[in-house]
């Protein structure tokens, strides 16, 4: 499988490399590129690591949405509902406001 293949090598450099530039934003397109594939439960740990390592990247916000959807995707609807819960606290006039609104009630 594509995604996954290339999930496991943009991986391995961000680990070689976590502190350049580019791994952020490899970490990042990475959960974005497997969760448009499909590959819910995978882009959620990714999307959540990426909160955690990089709290003050600019895309925070967006991965902390994306981190729900993905596990309600998933199957996981409880924790999604909550991380979308937390994402309309922490960003009450966030870009995906309207959307984390309708799914976490």
């Amino acid at each position: 499988n594509k995604p996954v293949e290339l999930h496991k090598r943009t991986t391995k450099l961000i680990t070689r490399y976590p502190d350049h530039p580019f791994s952020r934003r490899a970490a990042y397109e990475n959960a974005t590129m497997l969760r448009e594939a499909g590959h819910f439960a995978l882009a959620t740990e990714l999307y959540d690591s990426f909160v955690k390592l990089w709290p003050r990247d600019s895309r925070v916000e967006d991965a902390l949405y994306w981190k729900g959807k993905s596990m309600i995707m998933a199957g996981d609807t409880l924790s999604g509902r909550e991380i979308l819960k937390t994402y309309t606290t922490k960003y009450p006039e966030g870009r995906w406001i309207k959307e984390a609104s309708l799914l976490y009630r």
